[in-house]
């Protein structure tokens, strides 16, 4: 039997793609020793990314019409050589969120295998197949290059020498890669800290972004600042280094306390016009007033998940995203242990205190009626327990023997709401129906569960609301619709069980921090994992779309999280700056003791009883008092911005208070 080495080599032309262009590209596949009889096979494999497709899925790879997208040949030059190609599982549909097994034996969403069999003839060392990615003589626009390219990647390739059915995987050595790179820059993102003091400096951070939200690297200019509210000192222009990979650190100090924004624009370059407006920044006179706000994705994915792609999420999250805090939350049911390893690792080797946290943590993924929970460690170890272990409850009973409480571990569900697409039936590991019963016995308040995700790329379970403009069947990152029933944030609130609410991504292209699918705002007295965690235990929280929207927000004097008793009129008071103009404030009562309530009735129970409407601001303020509260209810703030970011409403959800009458 030859040895592997002298199973032939595998190469492809070009070796480079441009994020979602289509093109062509050729894999040719040089014959080794033996050589190929007439039965034996070759199968070929592109790296994952090479799939990736919109709302959350894999385009299909075919080998049957000429004129479709993605259509896979092959070809050989040689006299009286017969050859079939088939794409493994290959389909014309647009999406496909079914799983398929790879050459390197792992079942994911984006692996498709093409196999190419020697039909007629005899192939000799030294001869080769061309299997051809994306065909355009019959019509079709050809294969698409990476949304989301992750570098230079390696093909896979595997022979079946003799027709048996037996592959044997090509060496790395002997297989070629292909490099994606970004698109055109067409977005400039400015973001600064949420909170400085007056005279101590800051690093403004740039990044320059194609079509798919990929860093572009070396695009040259010059960045001119400017000031749109508050006044700081910073650099007259800065020219984009020759070298970089996308992202710029200007330094600023603020001058005055208030709220602070910047404008940045790039002149001359490929980027030249692209400009933006930072975040608002809080600017205190000291450090002691301060009030820190610090942003981060508790929710997102990587190639460790069966249903995602992207090697290098840490890197985003701080480089590109510039989040304040992050957390990879790869499927537990499908992680290996040594994946698990891994991924403390890259959370230890990424822990910069004061700069950038990381946070251990993965998702399980448990059916009804438990819900999708994502588990969060304090420290920097702990267990891996998913929905192939057992259930929610089992996994809170395991992590109190294991981890010792609350205070070293939290669970936190998501997308509570959504119905999944039929397309994804079979593919999630807990399954596709992932709706919590709220009034199941084990499902009640929990040490465990201080927070609810409200909104993430899915779209918003705050509310049973199909009309909504950020539904589940309204936004673009799937194919799925809102779930009927009792599954949202409004119905388990009803139950008495007192979650504050944070948003997070849920991004499956190792590209967390998205502007439009989730970020969770934590007040924490410091940037530190222990802090961030104790926030979020006691709810120190809120969440919004992606935009920074600073908010403050207190009701009968107390902060958000808090149980408060009242002896009248309930005073709300809030602050809110925005990032662009505001075009709506509004304060939610949840009438926790009313008829409504006691029948479960979320609709009924929950009212807007005071709005403010923007007229353009940037900033607005907030004073109501509510007369004659209910006996028992729950107070929260919702905040609208009017121009859309990539084609999503900005919002801004706070956490509640709640408020007993004692009289």
């Amino acid at each position: 039997m030859a040895r592997e080495w002298e199973l032939g080599e595998a190469t492809v032309t070009p070796g480079t793609g441009v994020a979602g262009e289509w093109g062509t590209w050729v894999v040719s596949y040089r014959v080794g020793t033996p050589g190929l009889a007439a039965g034996a096979a070759v199968r070929v494999q592109l790296p994952e990314t090479w799939h990736v497709w919109y709302r959350n899925s894999s385009h299909g790879v075919q080998s049957t019409d000429p004129a479709a997208d993605n259509y896979v040949t092959a070809r050989c030059t040689k006299p009286g050589v017969e050859l079939t190609c088939a794409v493994i599982g290959g389909t014309t549909d647009e999406y496909v969120k079914a799983n398929r097994r790879g050459l390197d034996g792992r079942e994911h969403r984006y692996a498709f295998v093409t196999e190419v069999r020697v039909q007629r003839g005899q192939l000799e060392a030294g001869d080769e197949i061309e299997v051809v990615f994306g065909d355009q003589q019959g019509g079709s626009r050809g294969f698409a290059a990476p949304l989301h390219p992750h570098g230079t990647e390696a093909l896979r390739a595997a022979v079946d020498a003799d027709g048996s059915g037996h592959l044997t995987t090509l060496p790395r050595e002997a297989t070629d890669t292909l490099t994606g790179r970004a698109g055109e820059p067409v977005e400039l993102t400015a973001l600064l800290p949420s909170q400085l003091v007056v005279g101590e400096t800051g690093m403004l951070h740039l990044a320059v972004l194609d079509g798919w939200q990929n860093a572009v690297p070396a695009a040259s200019g010059t960045v001119v600042l400017g000031t749109v509210t508050g006044a700081a000192e910073y650099p007259a222009g800065v020219a984009l280094p020759a070298r970089h990979e996308g992202v710029l650190r200007i330094p600023i100090t603020p001058r005055a306390d208030g709220i602070l924004r910047l404008t940045a624009r790039i002149v001359g370059g490929p980027a030249g016009g692209l400009e933006a407006v930072s975040n608002p920044v809080r600017v205190t006179a000291t450090e002691d007033a301060a009030r820190p706000v610090y942003w981060g994705d508790l929710h997102s994915h990587s190639l460790h998940s069966f249903d995602a792609t992207g090697r290098r999420p840490f890197s985003y999250a701080r480089e590109v995203a510039a989040l304040d805090f992050y957390c990879l939350s790869d499927h537990a049911e499908t992680l290996a242990d040594e994946q698990w390893q891994r991924i403390t690792e890259d959370v230890a080797r990424h822990h910069a205190p004061g700069q950038f946290v990381t946070i251990l943590g993965y998702e399980g993924t448990f059916s009804s009626p438990w819900a999708h929970h994502n588990v969060y460690y304090r420290g920097a170890s702990g267990p891996l327990f998913g929905a192939n272990r057992g259930t929610l409850p089992d996994l809170w009973r395991h992590l109190e023997r294991e981890v010792g409480g609350s205070d070293a571990v939290l669970t936190i569900p998501h997308h509570t709401g959504v119905m999944f697409s039929p397309l994804a039936q079979g593919a999630v590991p807990g399954g596709t129906g992932p709706n919590p019963d709220w009034d199941h016995p084990e499902q009640g308040e929990n040490p465990y569960r201080p927070v609810i995700e409200i909104y993430s790329g899915h779209g918003q379970c705050e509310c049973l609301d199909a009309d909504h403009p950020l539904a589940y069947e309204r936004c673009d990152f799937s194919l799925n619709t809102s779930a009927p029933g009792r599954h949202y944030a409004w119905d388990v609130w009803l139950t008495g069980q007192r979650l504050g609410v944070i948003c997070s991504s849920d991004n499956h292209q190792a590209q967390p921090g998205l502007r439009q699918t989730g970020l969770a705002a934590v007040q924490a007295p410091r940037l530190t994992r222990e802090a961030i965690f104790d926030s979020l235990r006691t709810r120190r929280t809120y969440g919004t779309t992606g935009e920074r929207i600073l908010l403050d927000w207190s009701v009968a004097g107390a902060m958000p999280g808090a149980r408060v008793p009242a002896g009248g009129p309930v005073r709300v008071a809030a602050a809110v700056s925005g990032t662009a103009a505001l075009d709506r404030l509004e304060v939610i009562r949840g009438d926790l003791s009313g008829a409504a309530a006691r029948n479960g009735d979320a609709k009924a129970a929950f009212q807007v009883v005071h709005a403010l409407t923007g007229q353009g601001e940037l900033d607005l303020r907030l004073e109501w008092e509510d007369r004659d509260p209910p006996a028992a209810a729950l107070y929260y703030l919702r905040v609208r911005q009017r121009d859309r970011i990539r084609g999503r409403v900005p919002m801004a959800w706070s956490t509640p208070v709640w408020v007993e009458r004692t009289s």
